[in-house]
């Protein structure tokens, strides 16, 4: 596992959390509990400290990083959709970052939100909780519904299953 001790500063990873294999973890980086880490992904927290939550799944290919002395926090049971880079934010519990969005420095997603693909939210940006946000820069497109909170449970727990299944289950072929 591609996880990395830098001046001292070593991650942190909560029991049942599956990283893949060539993902890369680098510094304080603070993992929770069934966690789904996926292929390609990159958490830099060098000479900052990045915490995320328990039941997350931090998708194939995402970039996080923290700027030095800084902290970013991500809450539990959120989804980062593959592609997408946050630098230096706060996302709360139960959001979901659309695929290739950009969620910028100092900003905020409020809890249960949805930031829609290929959005971003912009410098010091703040998303409500409970709604859906879009574009670039992203603006609440409407309050979230009861089908969109069931339809992000379905998805937050087949990763928290994948977390389970992956240690015993992927076998590399020839």
């Amino acid at each position: 596992m591609p996880v990395f001790e830098f001046e001292g500063r070593r991650p942190t990873i909560g029991d049942g959390t599956y990283i893949y294999p060539d993902a890369v973890i680098i510094g304080d980086v603070r993992i929770g509990e069934k966690c789904f880490i996926g292929p390609g992904v990159v958490i830099r927290a060098e000479h900052g400290t990045i915490f995320i939550g328990n039941e997350c799944a931090i998708e194939d290919g995402v970039f996080m990083h923290v700027q030095a002395g800084k902290e970013m926090r991500i809450g539990s049971r959120v989804i980062v959709g593959h592609k997408a880079m946050l630098h230096n934010c706060t996302i709360q519990d139960e959001a979901t970052i659309g695929m290739c969005s950009t969620i910028s420095d100092l900003s905020v997603v409020g809890a249960w939100s949805i930031i829609a693909e290929m959005s971003l939210v912009k410098k010091s940006q703040i998303i409500p909780p409970n709604v859906i946000a879009g574009g670039v820069p992203a603006e609440v497109i409407r309050e979230l519904e009861e089908r969109h909170k069931k339809f992000s449970i379905w998805g937050k727990d087949y990763y928290v299953g994948l977390a389970q299944k992956y240690p015993k289950s992927l076998k590399e072929i020839s």
